[in-house]
């Protein structure tokens, strides 16, 4: 990852480091505790495992973070799918995937800061026209939680990707624009700061 590009994202609660080999014992040690909590998602085997995916997302040019919460590792998150049509050092479009957070932190502050974070630096930091985000077509709660920020649904591109179920999946696709921004803005602080707040051990 370039530190330039994609630097250390600090919120209110939530802090988005560079993925490095020290967290991948922590991020394992969350996955293996019930790997049938993330039915969506094409999880690593062990520390090693986290170890490969890292350098195999850094190849494609993927910014992967680590989600921290108090210091400690809570799940990954990143940027991919970088375009650069305007001859600029930023993006001018982008992706926001690879998001999984260990089980205790869903449906709390964890995501909102998550995404406000990054939306924020796709826009206000790297002036991004366009930034999309999808998921497997039958993640109905993904796909709830991307229309409830106001993303706007785009189609679903069948037979995509490898499903983590086995075969193809299809993928459902949503975006937002540069100046629908503000609005989404406003509503990731509301549901920050109205968000339950788990406590870290």
């Amino acid at each position: 990852m370039s530190a330039a590009l994609a630097p250390r994202l600090t919120g209110r609660n939530v802090t988005l480091e560079q993925a490095v080999a020290a967290h991948d014992a922590a991020l394992a040690a969350l996955v293996d505790e019930d790997r049938s909590a993330y039915p969506w998602t094409l999880m690593p085997a062990g520390e090693a495992g986290f170890a490969a995916q890292r350098s195999a997302l850094s190849e494609t040019g993927r910014l992967l973070y680590t989600v921290l919460v108090g210091g400690h590792p809570v799940g990954q998150t990143a940027f991919y799918d970088l375009e650069f049509f305007a001859g600029r050092a930023e993006p001018d479009v982008c992706e926001i995937g690879h998001t999984w957070y260990a089980p205790a932190f869903r449906r709390t502050f964890v995501n909102s800061e998550c995404k406000r974070l990054m939306l924020g630096h796709a826009f206000d930091t790297w002036h991004c026209g366009r930034v999309a985000l999808r998921t497997d077509a039958r993640n109905t709660a993904s796909r709830h939680a991307m229309e409830r920020l106001g993303l706007t649904f785009e189609g679903v591109r069948r037979r995509h990707v490898p499903a983590s179920t086995g075969g193809l999946r299809d993928t459902a696709y949503y975006s937002l624009l540069a100046e629908e921004w503000p609005a989404v803005r406003e509503r990731l602080d509301r549901f920050v700061d109205a968000a339950p707040r788990p406590t870290v051990s």
